[in-house]
């Protein structure tokens, strides 16, 4: 799952890294940590990347999407990246915990645009339900609830 931050390099940790140490002060080992690492210029985590980058397991990787979507952060200081669908297995298991994501999670607007061919921008309004633009971005005719149609007389 793709899942985008609204802030730059932002980083949640599902569990820490973890380096145990006998008495004598000799590490005993190490236990790696699980974390979301908010990159590139959309912020964007892509939990399948991350998982084959740390050798996740599958159940690793999917605790680990469940803990982004079930914190308060979620729709707020991040959410599901714009081209994201919910996966089967996270809308059951969000139905079983009648979680409000789904149909009516937030999803941001689609339009994209650069204004010096480096950095790429996206509007950071919600998308009108049913589509992938806000309000702003959505066709003329969108906007005045009309559909365009074209009859043809005989």
């Amino acid at each position: 799952m793709r899942f985008q931050s609204k802030y730059e390099n932002l980083v949640v940790t599902y569990k820490p890294k973890m380096t145990e140490y006998l008495r004598t002060g000799q590490r005993a080992g190490t236990t790696p940590g699980m974390r979301a690492e908010f990159g590139g210029n959309l912020h964007i985590f892509d939990s399948e990347v991350a998982q084959r980058r740390h050798r996740w397991t599958d159940e690793e990787r999917i605790e680990l999407e469940k803990f982004l979507i079930d914190r308060s952060a979620f729709n707020s200081d991040y959410t599901l990246a714009f081209d994201q669908l919910l996966p089967d297995y996270i809308e059951m298991w969000a139905v079983e915990r009648d979680l409000s994501i789904g149909a009516n999670f937030k999803r941001r607007c689609a339009k994209v645009w650069s204004e010096d061919d480096e950095t790429i921008n996206q509007c950071k309004n919600n998308v009108v339900p049913g589509t992938d633009l806000c309000a702003e971005h959505q066709p003329k005719a969108a906007q005045a609830g009309m559909l365009s149609t074209v009859s043809h007389k005989e």
